[in-house]
């Protein structure tokens, strides 16, 4: 399938088609993905379209005189076949079909994984129906394949984990059910468990080890080492402001620890998250085991994944850099550095970096860089630790840390008690 937009400007016409999941930001800056330069009514980045092919997300980014779907202003809207997008001058009509020969590629400045763009040689065939909406949690037994479901440990966008015996060794597991969108064929199902299947390759004791991925009944999963473990706010309940620094600096050292062997190995996590982040207890000394090591990047490399903008919640969104948001395709080892630092605030406050206000879509609120300086959350936070954190928000990522190493060693001194009281 293709969702294919024809665009209708001051200037003239032209079509861009998206056959692979893509993020496009649309508007008058010159490093919008889809640049409408020559419509003055237009925003610098005025919205974002996300596709995962044959569904199409759209959200305003706050642009200054809205963006219309069908004659309608929309904040945040799943796209169908024949819908017109409208802001300023411009219109730009929504085609979702299937792929044709009369169709030559090049290469959209800015993709978010280089992603071939279509361009019709042809006038546009007559649009079809909209495909019915393919997304929906699986429905599985208490046995799938060789495991035994025993219990539901956590749901998000990209799957269902359970609690679950693997009943050829009798090992525990958590097994995760990833939510397929509808049109995945068989070739992008392989792709995502060959991709899965190399990050066994990679082995360091702070991270959650992987054990298979595969498909059983028509079903995709992944399982992975089972990790007892407690949130944050378990341990840091009743502790002084001082020792909270010192216990969520050392989390977050222990992260960038395994931070540094991954961008040594040249892989990005790209999902750096309190909810990734499992503290477990390791012969009575707590370990930090990260989760989900690149399967972010997997679900949308293989075209398994759904829509971000429709899964997932502030929980996420919050600590994700603005390049990735924004579908850049040098999403690096900053970004994990970002995510990292985003962490750390929310450790330390207990609130986001950013105030997701009523009537403003969380990913605009992110793109549009208005962020709350920690030291207004909290007025006790040493100097020198807020500023390690607002380097490593910075929204541009050459301006953030070289690396996990210098992250790291900027926190060492907080991990003392004589720096923190």
């Amino acid at each position: 399938m293709i969702v294919q937009f024809t665009i209708h400007s001051p200037s003239g016409q032209k079509t861009v088609s998206i056959k692979r999941y893509a993020i496009l930001i649309v508007g008058r800056s010159k490093k919008a993905h889809i640049c409408l330069n020559d419509d003055p009514h237009f925003s610098r980045r005025h919205f974002r379209l996300e596709v995962a092919s044959p569904k199409c997300h759209l959200i305003d980014l706050d642009s200054r005189n809205g963006t219309f779907v069908n004659d309608k202003p929309v904040q945040s809207v799943e796209l169908k076949n024949g819908d017109v997008i409208s802001g300023g001058e411009t219109k730009i009509y929504v085609s979702i079909h299937h792929e044709t020969s009369a169709n030559s590629t090049f290469n959209l400045p800015g993709n978010s994984d280089n992603t071939p763009v279509q361009t019709p040689l042809t006038a546009n065939s007559p649009p079809e129906p909209s495909p019915k909406d393919p997304v929906s949690p699986p429905k599985v037994n208490l046995r799938l394949g060789h495991f035994e479901l025993l219990q539901e440990i956590g749901h998000g966008s990209m799957g269902t984990v359970y609690h679950a015996r693997n009943l050829n060794d009798q090992e525990i597991v958590a097994l995760k059910i990833i939510f397929c969108n509808g049109e995945v064929d068989s070739t992008h199902k392989q792709l995502f468990v060959r991709e899965s299947q190399l990050m066994n390759q990679l082995s360091h004791p702070r991270l959650v080890s992987f054990r298979e991925a595969g498909e059983i009944e028509g079903q995709l999963y992944l399982s992975m080492e089972y990790v007892e473990h407690q949130k944050f706010e378990n341990h840091s309940f009743n502790m002084s402001p001082a020792k909270r620094i010192r216990f969520a600096c050392g989390i977050i050292s222990q992260t960038l620890d395994v931070l540094e062997f991954l961008h040594e190995s040249q892989v990005v996590h790209r999902d750096i998250k309190p909810a990734n982040l499992l503290l477990a207890n390791v012969n009575n000394q707590l370990l930090v085991k990260v989760a989900d090591l690149g399967l972010a990047k997997n679900y949308r490399d293989s075209g398994v994944s759904g829509i971000t903008s429709e899964g997932e919640g502030r929980g996420t969104l919050a600590f994700m850099p603005p390049e990735q948001l924004a579908g850049s395709r040098d999403v690096g080892p900053a970004a994990d550095l970002y995510s990292t630092a985003a962490t750390l605030y929310w450790y330390l406050t207990g609130e986001y970096p950013y105030d997701f206000l009523p009537g403003h879509h969380p990913v605009a609120i992110v793109l549009s860089g208005k962020r709350v300086d920690i030291r207004k959350r909290r007025t006790k936070i040493p100097p020198a630790l807020a500023d390690i954190i607002e380097k490593g928000l910075n929204e541009s990522p050459e301006a953030r840390f070289e690396s996990a190493i210098e992250m790291r060693n900027q926190l060492r001194p907080f991990l003392r008690r004589d720096a923190t009281e």
